[in-house]
């Protein structure tokens, strides 16, 4: 856990506008420890905010050795989005230039909550739409939803195994 982390932002449609979801999932146990929706797709409000969430959800210090990745978005180039990959001593990766299946796992991550969530409502307003996406992830996909990649096991029982193991 904590070693590479990868991050991405899709448009979800809310009422007669468009939203921005910015996550951050860490490849080892494949949990979405940082995320944020905004109405604007500045870094600051898109990936400066997902990734300080995931540094305070994993209490990530400046000697832990991290890596990012993500896709070539201007809001992972920018000097807000770099700086702070740099204050926390982030390696940053990025996708090579348009080949999406270099950020896999993140655009699976986009896929799947559209699939088995976004795409089946028709949300009314902000709130509702952050309601609805928090309870996704934080009440079905990190902790229940089982995944191939983890032999079966939910993001919430592969980081609990993991921590288990590096405490043994």
């Amino acid at each position: 856990n904590n070693t590479v982390w990868v991050g991405d932002i899709t448009y979800i449609k809310v009422n007669k506008s468009w939203m921005y979801l910015n996550i951050v999932l860490d490849l080892a146990d494949r949990m979405v420890i940082g995320w944020n929706l905004s109405n604007n797709m500045t870094a600051l409000d898109t990936t400066v905010a997902a990734f300080k969430k995931a540094l305070l959800n994993r209490n990530i210090k400046k000697e832990n050795s991290l890596m990012f990745h993500s896709d070539r978005g201007v809001q992972y180039a920018c000097s807000e989005f770099t700086s702070v990959l740099k204050e926390n001593n982030c390696k940053q990766s990025m996708s090579r230039k348009g080949n999406c299946w270099d950020n896999a796992v993140a655009e699976s991550f986009f896929k799947t909550i559209k699939t088995e969530h976004i795409d089946s409502y028709e949300f009314k307003n902000q709130d509702e739409a952050k309601s609805m996406i928090f309870r996704y992830i934080e009440g079905w996909y990190n902790t229940k939803r089982i995944h191939s990649a983890l032999n079966g096991k939910s993001p919430l029982e592969a980081f609990y195994e993991k921590v288990h193991i590096l405490a043994a």
